[in-house]
């Protein structure tokens, strides 16, 4: 058991560990705490939102892809996330702009230790947990005439648990890279004050999805454990650094080119539309298809959870529970009385969006076998994944599932299975879940301290007091 309860408890565990383990465990700190930075001045959070969200995503690359442009994209992140932190509070007086000040900080201090800053990326790390812990405990406090202590608020303590809880499973001998498919609060629930900073933060961002729509779903992804392609973002970190001082809309124009790029191969529209419109034509054949493969698919979750019991879907598998969803509504717009054009272009719409989602379960996968190779598990947890697998192939994973769902995807986008590579998403399912069912635990690696590299000199002075 690993108990992380102040500064220098934190610092004692985190100096023992590889870098990678400092730089991954520092950014899901922030990421608790990132929220808290919408207590800034109102007018003044999007100077502030872009080069904290910056920092943020180009830590997580940097602890997942390490490589020499990487560190330099976290050099130039720190660079302006330093220069974005240098606003001015009252340290006794104005609890919302230094709670702000806190969490914008913290994340300066992480990626300072990802782009090779400062004494130590443990001691970084270190940092960056102090100061979460400070945002959460003075956004608590605010209001309150009662000094702040951050060492001693439940709301910091809450901070430093939920880094006790990542450190166990480090000790327990999971990989660096597959922390981010937990939720930052898995274990420990959110503080109050936190969650409800965040909740500002995050309708500052729907304000203008134009603006900001990549960094919320960015965000809400890394908060709730599902990344976004990580090649996908290590794209964005790369984003030549004259883009990223022009502000948010020439960011925002470079990231919709990229996302672009990554995005799965459209369907050809107007082929769609003629194929829709025949469907159309039938609506009560079609529409009980669509109703049909829900059910089937519905039907393989609930005995998958009964069989292991698991409340949801393992991991991989997470965007078969929306495919009810979609086939459920396009069978209810085939029945709809509406006028036909009307009636396209809902189908349409639904039908893309299925697209979409085989797109990311695809993806997601082959992310998931990648992280089963990774990660060490001991007897007990091999044995639960190996019964996982089983059932899986008895499921989810079956040819009367995949194959029923596979067909009616394809009778619905009017393409024949090679266009899709419909095949690649079947062999990628069955061959999960039968490494899952085969999977052998593996012996805890012994634990190694890596020998700092050499540092270079940070390129802004920290704050007095600490």
């Amino acid at each position: 058991m690993v108990e992380i309860t102040d500064e220098s408890s934190a610092r004692a565990w985190l100096e023992t560990q590889s870098r990678a383990i400092c730089i991954v465990l520092s950014a899901r700190t922030v990421l608790r705490g990132a929220g808290v930075m919408s207590l800034r001045d109102g007018a003044s959070l999007g100077e502030l939102a872009l080069p904290t969200f910056r920092a943020m995503l180009t830590i997580g690359i940097e602890g997942v892809a390490s490589g020499q442009d990487t560190k330099e994209a976290a050099r130039l992140a720190c660079n302006a996330a330093g220069q974005a932190t240098g606003f001015e509070f009252d340290a006794n007086v104005d609890y919302p702009n230094h709670a702000a000040y806190c969490a914008a900080h913290a994340v300066y201090d992480a990626v300072s230790g990802a782009a090779g800053f400062d004494s130590g990326v443990g001691i970084s790390a270190t940092y960056a947990a102090h100061l979460t812990a400070d945002a959460a405990e003075r956004a608590a406090r605010i209001g309150s005439t009662e000094a702040p202590d951050s060492n001693s608020g439940l709301s910091a303590r809450t901070v430093y648990l939920a880094l006790s809880r990542d450190a166990e499973r480090i000790e327990a001998g999971e990989a660096a890279g597959t922390m981010f498919r937990h939720p930052v609060w898995r274990d420990v629930g959110e503080p109050t004050a936190v969650a409800d900073a965040r909740g500002k933060l995050l309708a500052f961002l729907d304000a203008d999805p134009e603006l900001w729509g990549f960094w919320r779903r960015w965000y809400q992804g890394m908060f709730d454990g599902r990344p976004m392609d990580w090649d996908l973002q290590r794209a964005v970190a790369l984003i030549p650094d004259a883009i990223w001082q022009r502000g948010p809309e020439a960011v925002a124009a470079e990231i919709a080119q990229i996302e672009a790029e990554f995005a799965p191969e459209p369907l050809d529209q107007d082929a769609l539309r003629g194929h829709l419109e025949r469907l159309a034509a039938a609506p009560e054949l079609h529409a009980d298809a669509a109703e049909s493969v829900a059910v089937l698919i519905e039907t393989a979750i609930a005995r998958y959870c009964d069989e292991v019991p698991a409340n949801g879907l393992p991991d991989g598998f997470a965007p078969f529970g929306e495919l009810p969803r979609v086939f459920n509504a396009i069978a209810a717009t085939l029945r709809r009385s509406s006028a036909e054009a009307e009636k396209i272009d809902a189908l349409q719409a639904l039908v893309n969006e299925l697209h979409a989602t085989i797109a990311q379960l695809r993806g997601e996968l082959a992310e998931a076998r990648q992280r089963l190779t990774d990660t060490r598990l001991d007897a007990l947890e091999a044995d639960e994944k190996r019964k996982k697998g089983a059932s899986l192939l008895n499921t989810l994973a079956s040819v009367a599932t995949i194959g029923g769902f596979g067909l009616a995807s394809l009778a619905f986008f009017g393409v024949e299975a090679q266009d899709l590579g419909y095949e690649g998403l079947k062999k990628e399912a069955v061959c999960l879940a039968q490494e899952m069912a085969a999977v052998q635990h593996s012996p805890r690696p012994q634990k190694r301290r890596e020998a700092a590299p050499e540092q270079a000199p940070r390129p802004t002075p920290r704050p007095e007091g600490r």
